[in-house]
This record gives structure tokens, sequence and C-alpha cells, in this order.
């Protein structure tokens, strides 16, 4: 977490209760300090590996996906499908690495 912005006091209560809105908004943690008020947020870093993150678990739900289809396809023995889903699952395991 950095510090991302800053209200000084004296400020009027219409001044804070904007400010801790405005924060709220983009998801920043708001602290009472002796100086003021403080929004605390993440920093790129921690933005990067959250969405990093968030795309490793999409990557991942789609592979159980093309696993459940493969199932069927192995069960109906359709070969076309079984072959089409396991390219489909080879890619998502490269970029799976990729991460």
């Amino acid at each position: 977490m950095e510090l991302k912005e800053t209200l000084i006091k004296p400020y009027t209560e219409i001044e804070k209760n904007t400010f801790i809105a405005k924060q709220n908004l983009v998801g920043y943690k708001v602290e009472y300090t002796e100086e003021g008020l403080e929004a605390w947020g993440p920093t790129a870093e921690e933005i990067a590996e959250a969405e990093k993150e968030a795309k490793r678990q999409e990557i991942l739900k789609q592979l159980d996906s093309l696993d459940l289809k493969s199932i069927r396809a192995i069960r109906a023995n359709d070969e076309e499908y079984i072959a089409q889903y396991e390219a489909q699952a080879q890619e998502l395991r490269r970029q799976l690495q990729e991460l």
C-alpha cells in the first residue's frame, strides 16, 4: 500500500465527507492522522499482481470447463472434439506458464 492522497487539517465536514466518499469510490483505505486524512491504495506492483492472479484464475476456470467438455466427448467417442479441446487446453496451459 502507498499513500495516494491527503487532506490536511483544518477541513470542513463537507470536505472530509467528500474526500472519504471519493476515496471509497476508487477502493482506497482512509486513515485518520493528527495532520488530517490519508488515502492509502495499492501500488502498481500490487495491482499488477492482482491482475495476474485474476488472469490465472480465469485460465484455471476455462481449463475446468474444457475438462468437463472433454469427458463428454470421450464418452461419445468423438475424436474431433477431443482433439479440439486438447488443443485449447494446451494453449491455456501455455498461457498459464507465461504468467
